[in-house]
């Protein structure tokens, strides 16, 4: 988060990084699902 506040010199916007955290959540647990189904669980 800091990163990108230095890099971009943009203000602090709490919401565009909450949305940012919920896709990074879906991705991850897409992740998992497939791999679960690799392993056919």
């Amino acid at each position: 988060m800091l990163w990108h506040l230095v890099k971009f010199k943009e203000p602090f916007k709490p919401e565009a990084f909450a949305k940012e955290e919920e896709k990074m959540q879906r991705k991850k647990l897409a992740r998992l699902h497939h791999m679960a189904t690799a392993l056919n669980y």
